[in-house]
Parts: C-alpha cells; structure tokens; sequence
C-alpha cells in the first residue's frame, strides 16, 4: 500500500475514533472508572472479581478464595481468562479500559486486514469497513467490563473466517478454533456457532469428508472441556454456565406475555415458576448457585406442562417480534441506543434482502460470489430465532452480532458500493475540469 494510502486510511480511522474517544472521556469525567463505581455495578463486578482471583489465585472464583465457586461459572471462561492476562499487566480500573481499547482496536484491525489480504478487495473499498469504528451498540458495551464487544469482535473474525476458509484445507480449522472462542465467551451465541458449523459442514461434506469429520471430533472434544470439568469439580452435572436454569425461567414464565421486552430481559423475575412447584424465593435462600439452577429449570418445565399451546405460542411470538425490533421497548435515555435504532433497521432490510435472495434468487448469489456471506446471515438470523425461543434476547445480546451484521452489510451490497464509488470519481473528475 503506497504511504499517501496508508496516511489517509490511518486519518481516516483516527476521525473515526473520534465518538469512542468521546465517550471514554464522559465516562472518565463522570467518574464510572473508580474502583467504588465498578465494583458496584453487577454484571461488571462480577467478570473484574472472576479476572482478579484468576490473576492472583489462577483459580475460577469470585470471592478471592484459592477454591473453585459455583458462582463463578455463572460466566463463561474466555473472557474472564483474557481479563486476568490484563490485570496482569495492570490493576488500575482506567488503564485496564484502556488496554481493553487497545486489543480491541488491534483485533478489528487484524480481521479487516485479514479480509484484506484474502478477501482480493481493492484498497478503496477498505473504507466502508472502518464503518465498524462507530457501530453505537458496539462502541457502548466497549467502554464497559461486560463480555459483548469483545465477543462481537471474535463473530466478526469467525465469519470471516467463515467466507475466506470454509473451502481451504489449510486455514479452515480457524474456523473451528474461533467457533470456540465464540462460544465460550458468551453462550447466548450458541444456535448461531450451532448454525454456521452445520452449514459449514455441508458445504464440505461431499468434497471433505473427512476433513468435516476430524473438525466435528476437534470441536467436540474441546467443547467437552468445560462441563466435565465442572462435573469434576462440583459433581453436579455437565453445564455449560450455572446461569442456564434462571435464564430459561427469565425467558418462560406468565410475565412474558405481557412484560416482556427487549430492555430488561435479564433483570426478569427467575424466581416466578417457583409457583409452580408450591415454593417461594425464600424457600431457595439456602440452596446453592447449581441447585438453584436445577430448580429454577425444573419450575420452568412444570409451567411449560401447565400451559396451553396457544400461551407457549404467544410467548414465542412475543420474544421474536422483541428480538428484530429496532426500537426500545421501555423508554431509556440512553443516546448511543438511540442512534443504533437506524443500524438495527439496516440490519432487518439485511435479514429480509437475504431471504430473499435465498428464496428467490440463488443463482444470482452463486454467480456474484454472495452465496457464503447470505449463508453467514442466516445463520445469524435462525440464531437470533432460536436463542430468542429458548431463552431470550434483547439489545443487549443481539449487541454481539452489532459488528458482523454491519460489515455482512457492506460485503453483501458491495456491487452498489461500487456503483456509488464509479459515480462519485467521475462527479469529482468533471468538477475538476
């Protein structure tokens, strides 16, 4: 790349940066980043006390103990590890932000180069991508503790892993090894991983066998890792996080239908299908992180048995229409979710386009290169679907797919892209004559 490219592509990504470094700076003025705002503020607190013990103790607790806790796993580990290597280096709360901003910014610039360097896109057409930088969902959640930008920006990778690899014989196990970090980074990614391997898997099946054969038996094995060492730890089963049975309960319970929406997800009552088994809250004040859990999914399942269908339909159209809405369902005076409304819209004119295309059109994708990035997006969307079933979801959790969709966005409409670069430059060249 000549160095007049390259000096413009870097001012171009520092005027970028620009609404980030704001929002860092609000932030740091209303005093977010002290030691008594953040170990106050939930879900933060807990993922800062999980990397502290880790990086003091290398043990998987959250009280500083040098003994496993069955709270811990209420997270999922790969983020929490990638925390501890920061407190490693620093415990200062602002500096940590700041390293977070930095590996963050260093891995969207290593998967934009990588689409760069296999991708055989033209340098211009880089620019769309630096997009990425002020994605509102994204820029909100990174300039917290919480596990969904880092996540989004590993979907990021993993796709295009996805579009460059899944044929490659060489580099196609990246796609399985990113397929992990996915996972075990934040578990409401599940169906997606899910959906993408398996059409993953198809594509090669018949050319690469065995090849899908060994990836499958990799990603198993590795997957297992994590709950049978929790069996072997707790000796309470194989589970993936001990959040799985407040999180079905939060997701299926008589609320839904009428309380439901896409802001408070996660702050929902679990303790409601308590009902259900003639107990209450407090019948539960004794019990462990695990036993609750099995409770918790328990309650759920005898209320599922207790309603009707028309109820259990209800209650998954109402967390579907929640999932694709673009707008807040409860007012919040939150500016940076305001302006993501319009991204969200792209995103669903995206799912539709796509379905579309699938459904109607898919010669067209085949002959313009565009059948792995459609593939990529449906997996995101019968994800999003079946997440929302199972549990649900919300702005919150569809924030990882914040990244992936818009960058899908620009590779999947790049024809007009370029249409809009050819009638620029030849604006510019008539102007300049």
């Amino acid at each position: 790349m000549p160095i007049k490219s390259f000096t413009i592509l870097i001012i171009s990504v520092l005027i970028l940066l620009t609404p980030k470094f704001y929002y860092l700076y609000l932030s740091l003025d209303s005093n977010k980043y002290t030691e008594k705002s953040v170990y106050n503020s939930g879900d933060e607190t807990h993922y800062l006390l999980l990397a502290k013990n880790l990086s003091e103790n290398f043990v998987y607790a959250d009280n500083g103990s040098n003994t496993p806790t069955e709270s811990a796993v209420w997270r999922s580990p790969i983020w929490p590890i990638i925390l501890a290597a920061l407190f490693a280096i620093t415990n200062q709360i602002f500096s940590l932000i700041l390293l977070k901003f930095i590996m963050e910014l260093t891995l969207i610039a290593l998967a934009l180069s990588l689409y760069y360097k296999y991708g055989g896109i033209k340098y211009k057409f880089i620019f769309p991508f630096l997009l990425l930088l002020i994605e509102p969902q994204y820029i909100k959640y990174s300039l917290t503790f919480l596990s969904e930008s880092i996540t989004s920006i590993f979907i990021l990778i993993l796709v295009i892993c996805f579009l460059l690899f899944s044929n490659s014989r060489k580099y196609s196990i990246s796609i399985i090894v990113c397929a992990l970090i996915v996972f075990y980074c934040h578990p409401v990614s599940a169906f997606f991983v899910g959906f993408l391997l398996l059409f993953y898997g198809l594509l090669n099946l018949k050319k690469s066998f065995w090849r899908v054969l060994c990836h499958a038996l990799i990603f198993i094995s590795v997957f297992s890792i994590w709950p049978i060492r929790n069996h072997l730890t707790f000796n309470k089963g194989f589970f993936i996080t001990a959040s799985q049975g407040a999180t079905f309960s939060k997701g299926w319970n008589k609320n839904v239908i009428s309380k439901f929406n896409n802001c408070d997800g996660d702050l929902a009552n679990e303790g409601l299908n308590l009902d259900y088994l003639s107990l209450k809250d407090e019948d539960t004040k004794n019990l462990s992180v695990l036993d609750k859990s099995k409770l918790y999914k328990k309650a759920t399942f005898t209320f599922l048995k207790a309603s009707s269908y028309s109820e259990i339909l209800k209650i998954i159209l109402v967390k579907i229409k929640s999932n694709f809405n673009p707008f807040m369902e409860k007012s919040k005076d939150v500016f940076l979710e305001k302006i993501a409304v319009p991204f969200r819209f792209l995103y669903c004119f995206v799912f539709i386009q796509t379905l579309y295309f699938l459904l109607f059109k898919k010669e067209e994708l085949i002959v313009s290169n565009r059948y792995k990035v459609s593939i990529a997006i449906l997996a995101i969307l019968l994800g999003q679907v079946f997440m929302s079933v199972y549990i649900y979801t919300g702005l919150r959790f569809n924030a990882i797919y914040s990244l992936v969709l818009l960058f899908l966005s620009i590779v999947f409409n790049m024809n007009l892209i370029n249409k809009l670069f050819i009638l620029i430059g030849s604006k510019y060249k008539s102007i300049s004559r």
